[in-house]
């Protein structure tokens, strides 16, 4: 499995795709819900002073008409201006009329005033900053000797405001119903759309959990089609790259054992008997040397004791070097002999045990050497930094339908350590990623200060890798 990258702060969450969508479309809708009431509200203060200008000119034609008939006889004098009669066919709420004369001075008038604003003061505010107040509609009568003026209309102040909230207001159900219902269309048509994507992380969580073997499907939108036909020939290469990089490590790993195991053999066939003749010659001088030359005879003992010394420690060098009892007895024996050395020499300060499940028969030669050394660095880690009173290694095969695993596990009850500061490298975890990386197994090391360290390290054996190795 690919390590991931590590970020140095953490990331905020994103939004998944179809929420990303949906607030855009959303918010699309909201300004689209925002255009409409600002047309409204154009349209019905457009309105508004359009019945301004069209009340000035009925009531315009009207008073000119009725000059016409009083210059030709038709009507009397003294009924102009129909005033009354004109301003009630004409006025509605919020609309004023006055009749002015040559000077601007009010001849009559009249107003209805327009009910108490039912807009809220933050519309209004918003209203009296887009339009203007507006000024009054003028319309000139005709030159009479009777009459010389003009008539003028105009609308109160919170009439329009009003109006145009009023227009809203009828409008906001319609158009929250309109929103609402584009809101869930699009959030199914966009939810459909978008429902191959959750092939797609599926398959790149399987790509990034190590399973390089996993391709994703076709899809018949062109963008996805090509996401799945890029990812696939990088999940290709990749497991191609790897496969030849485990390979190599394992050939690597195997040549670095047999060349262990020639140069044990090496030593053992030329160095060790070197140093058994040189122990025997040291005493046979001892021997004659107590009777012909007794001071030679000391000289002789200390170089049959260096003698011994030596044959010791290519022993202790060759045990390291090729453990026999691997060869002889199997990776599970070969551990407890282990054990049963670094019992010897702790001296009874910590205990070391081993615990075995399932059977280890027939394993390949290159596993057993690869959990053997890690068994080693492990231990040798356990018992120089932990300070533990208690190291167990446990030796685990899980044969399942689908899968056969081996597992070696080395926890201690000591210190342990932060790992956030300490270099894992430092304990020698370089070494044994590379050998379980060679054969596609895992390795994870966790510990904290005060709950000791557990090293787990998993190793598959697939049936190739077993013929391979």
């Amino acid at each position: 499995m690919l390590p991931l990258p590590l970020s140095t702060r953490r990331p905020a969450r994103p939004l998944s795709l179809t929420r990303s969508v949906m607030l855009r479309v959303a918010l699309g809708a909201l300004l689209s819900f925002l255009a409409a009431a600002a047309l409204a509200v154009v349209a019905s203060d457009r309105a508004g002073r359009e019945d301004a200008r069209r009340a000035a000119e009925l009531v315009q034609r009207n008073l000119n008409l009725q000059l016409l008939r009083i210059s030709a006889g038709i009507e009397l004098p003294a009924r102009f201006p129909d005033w009354d009669f004109l301003a009630g066919h004409v006025l509605r709420e919020g609309l004023c009329l006055r009749l002015l004369d040559v000077e601007g001075g009010i001849v009559r008038a009249s107003c209805v005033g327009s009910s108490m604003p039912s807009y809220p003061a933050w519309f209004g505010a918003l209203y009296d900053a887009a339009f203007s107040q507006g000024e009054a509609v003028e319309a000139p009568l005709m030159p009479s000797p009777r009459f010389s003026g003009r008539v003028a209309a105009f609308i109160e102040p919170a009439a329009l405001p009003n109006q145009a909230w009023l227009e809203m207001s009828r409008m906001l159900p319609d158009i929250i119903l309109t929103v609402l219902c584009v809101s869930i269309l699009a959030f199914d048509a966009i939810r459909r759309a978008l429902r191959p994507t959750e092939t797609v992380l599926a398959g790149l969580n399987r790509l990034a959990r190590g399973e390089l073997s996993y391709r994703l499907p076709s899809f018949r939108l062109a963008e996805l089609e090509r996401i799945s036909e890029v990812v696939n020939h990088m999940a290709a290469t990749l497991e191609a790259t790897l496969a030849d990089s485990r390979e190599f490590s394992r050939r690597l790993v195997t040549a670095q054992e047999e060349e262990r195991q020639h140069l044990a053999r090496e030593l053992h066939d030329e160095f060790g008997q070197s140093l058994a003749a040189i122990n025997a010659i040291a005493a046979s001088i001892e021997t004659s040397a107590e009777r012909s030359s007794p001071e030679l005879s000391s000289d002789a003992h200390t170089l049959s004791q260096i003698s011994m010394s030596m044959m010791d420690t290519l022993r202790s060098t060759l045990v390291r070097l090729r453990p026999a009892a691997i060869d002889e007895l199997g990776l599970e024996e070969s551990l407890r002999s282990l054990i049963s050395g670094w019992n010897g020499r702790s001296r009874g300060m910590t205990r070391f045990e081993i615990v075995g499940e399932g059977r280890f028969d027939g394993l390949p030669d290159a596993v057993m050497m690869c959990l053997y050394r890690i068994a080693q660095e492990g231990l040798t880690n356990a018992a120089r930094h932990a300070d533990a009173r208690r190291v167990t290694l446990t030796l685990a095969r899980r044969e399942q339908a689908a899968s056969d695993t081996i597992e070696l596990t080395i926890e201690d009850d000591g210190k342990g350590y932060d790992a956030a500061h300490p270099s894992l490298d430092g304990l020698g975890l370089r070494g044994m990623r590379e050998r379980v990386a060679a054969f596609g197994g895992r390795i994870g090391i966790s510990s904290k200060n005060g709950h000791g360290t557990v090293l787990r390290a998993t190793i598959p054996l697939a049936e190739e890798r077993c013929e391979a190795a």
